[in-house]
């Protein structure tokens, strides 16, 4: 008798930063172990309310591990959707709907998370077919999904993720497609009897403002200055804008300020105040109000934490082998924002 033993061959999406991101876990576990010797980053008034939803960080772990664990400590469900960056959409010539993937998971430091495939489907088969795109390239060349993945993976070892990017998008379209999307989410939730936050929960990947005048292509970032006096006005512009337009109930007319705050309105391409996650959080801060809605419910902003690279730096004595993708001075910085939408 002949016996046939058949293998299955997943196709894992593969890390694109090995320098800024844990790669192995000993790189991630270092970031627990040695939580005490964090720098100098703000908290916000504490809530424990456990978040339908949360904004993380995506920049190198050396620089941002604080804010990354102050936004992921409660993503405890099992089906996680991540909407991500989607940092060159220009290169690709895409605009205007949500990119999507084909892998059946991502490589992680302790092995892969697993791609939510019957989500997925579930979702491509309803969405109208001008809403999305399936790009597996796109996916593969973005770094702002991957850099929550270890985090998340420590406090969520058994999750199911499900990666979308959101590039540029007008306002008006995003509304479009953020209805779509939230009665099919919804409708997925009751046919499967699961339940927001407790069953499913959102992870929204952004970086606040780049800072400085060097290292960002040539152009100059730094309208208050590169002195810490310029570093204290930033920050509080950072902050003013989240406590603004992302924190108590969310409202459609404030998501728009929010984002034209941040882009021109009448090319979308050009940076007013360059936060990489500028559709990415207008979009699912509007996916979730919308999805809250159908719940008859609204939902909330409520700051976390605040951080910068310049800041934060490089604080822990045994890296393992971990780097950075960018210096982090007076002259060239990154702000993080960590905060919760609650049901």
């Amino acid at each position: 008798m002949i016996f046939f033993i058949l293998f299955q061959v997943l196709l894992l999406r593969e890390p694109v930063d090995k320098v800024g991101f844990s790669t192995n876990q000993k790189q991630i576990d270092n970031f627990f172990l040695n939580s005490k010797n964090f720098g100098n980053y703000i908290k916000f008034k504490k809530n424990d309310k456990v978040p339908l939803g949360v904004i993380s960080p995506h920049d190198d772990h050396l620089y941002a591990a604080p804010l990354y664990i102050e936004a992921l400590k409660d993503i405890k469900a099992k089906n996680i959707i991540i909407f991500g960056v989607a940092h060159k959409a220009k290169k690709w010539g895409v605009e205007g709907l949500l990119i999507f993937e084909d892998f059946d998971g991502f490589k992680t430091p302790k092995g892969f998370l697993e791609i939510n495939k019957g989500l997925r489907e579930y979702i491509l088969k309803n969405l109208k077919k001008d809403e999305f795109l399936v790009c597996r390239d796109c996916q593969a060349e973005e770094h702002s999904v991957e850099g929550i993945l270890p985090f998340l993976e420590h406090f969520n070892p058994d999750v199911k993720i499900l990666p979308i990017l959101v590039p540029y998008i007008s306002f008006d379209k995003m509304e479009e497609i953020s209805k779509d999307l939230s009665l099919i989410i919804f409708k997925w939730l009751k046919e499967n009897n699961l339940k927001p936050v407790e069953d499913l929960q959102i992870v929204i990947s952004s970086d606040a403002v780049h800072y400085g005048d060097q290292g960002w292509g040539g152009k100059n970032y730094a309208p208050y200055g590169t002195d810490c006096r310029g570093l204290k006005k930033a920050i509080k512009r950072d902050i003013k804008i989240s406590k603004k337009y992302l924190s108590g109930v969310i409202k459609k007319e404030k998501l728009r300020e929010f984002l034209l705050n941040l882009v021109e309105e009448k090319d979308l391409k050009i940076y007013k105040i360059p936060w990489c996650g500028r559709f990415s959080v207008t979009f699912s801060a509007l996916f979730l109000k919308d999805l809250a809605k159908n719940f008859g419910r609204e939902i909330k902003g409520v700051p976390i934490a605040y951080g910068t690279s310049v800041q934060i730096g490089e604080t822990l004595e045994e890296k393992n082998g971990l780097g950075t993708t960018a210096e982090a001075t007076l002259h060239h910085w990154v702000g993080y924002l960590s905060l919760k939408f609650i049901f």
